[in-house]
């Protein structure tokens, strides 16, 4: 971060209003929306996960689309959701989309001083993926409230 610049967190949600369900994911772009209201430089990048359904129709689909918020953009990307044949092969596929959304994303606005994540699985993941990659430091907020049944026995 340059001396007198504002912050720039880049947010990384798992979950998007869009579509049929317009609840889900609405905390991401009311956090967002604060964190601009606040004067912090935010954007977004979600990962647009098509289920098996949309696969017809898939290939004609825009892929790469952008909205515009309230203070911050968010930049989409759609993908087929392959996890009912492979959770890893799904989770590699959204890192490496996430890293493309990332990629030209830093082209248009710079490297973000800290990544946002919400939900481990795949959004914190992917982030702290990138983070190590390329030296950003990442906040990572679970929704779950089972999520400490995660680690029930670990010692």
């Amino acid at each position: 971060m340059q001396k007198n610049s504002p912050l720039h967190v880049l947010v990384i949600p798992t979950w998007y209003p869009n579509g049929e369900d317009k609840l889900i994911g609405v905390y991401h772009k009311l956090f967002s929306t604060a964190l601009a209201e606040y004067g912090v430089k935010t954007n977004m990048l979600y990962v647009d996960r098509q289920g098996l359904s949309s696969l017809p129709k898939y290939p004609t689909m825009q892929k790469l689309y952008e909205e515009s918020n309230t203070g911050y953009v968010t930049y989409c990307r759609r993908m087929l959701d392959i996890s009912k044949f492979s959770t890893d092969a799904q989770l590699s596929a959204y890192c490496r989309t996430v890293e493309k959304l990332y990629k030209a994303y830093v082209e248009q606005h710079g490297k973000p001083d800290i990544l946002h994540a919400h939900v481990t699985v795949p959004a914190g993941y992917a982030a702290a993926k990138l983070g190590e990659k390329y030296h950003i430091p990442v906040v990572i907020t679970e929704h779950s409230s089972y999520f400490e049944r995660f680690f029930e026995g670990s010692t």
